[in-house]
């Protein structure tokens, strides 16, 4: 099992939809942008997501309080099943501790997550959360997804 998390800066070499891809399926954890290249105008297409918030969904709360020392502008929303991590990430800064079932698939996951955004941010129609999560079965180490949902 893995213990170290992959964090990937993103620079003008990997912005394609291909290449941030193949990063996630090599095992990026954490995306950062480096702002010493190009312009401050090319890096806002990063961040023009304008998410409400960020939904992290971790067995072990490392990617959670990872995302927490970049300092988001967003809420994070840190879900987890085990209680002692919940505890652990009400430490982290900007994070919102969620104890959570442990549910058979990631579809299932991200489902939940949504709907615990929605109910605690009140959150509207057209908000943008992005999601994070990785393997259901009980193995921390192993967040390797990022997806954006937008409110309907």
């Amino acid at each position: 099992m893995r213990k170290a998390k992959i964090i990937c800066t993103i620079g003008p070499a990997c912005l394609s939809e291909q290449t941030l891809t193949a990063m996630c399926r090599a095992g990026m954890n954490v995306a950062r942008l480096n702002f010493s290249h190009g312009t401050h105008e090319y890096h806002q297409q990063a961040i023009d997501v304008k998410a409400k918030c960020v939904v992290v969904n971790s067995l072990s709360g490392i990617t959670a309080r990872m995302v927490s020392r970049f300092r988001s502008p967003a809420v994070i929303i840190g879900t987890t099943t085990n209680e002692k991590v919940w505890r652990k990430l009400n430490l982290s800064w900007g994070v919102i501790p969620v104890l959570s079932e442990q549910y058979p698939s990631l579809e299932i996951v991200f489902f939940e997550g949504l709907k615990t955004a929605k109910n605690l941010l009140r959150l509207s129609k057209g908000d943008n959360v992005v999601l994070t999560g990785g393997r259901t079965d009980g193995i921390p180490g192993n967040t390797n997804t990022i997806k954006v949902e937008t409110i309907r």
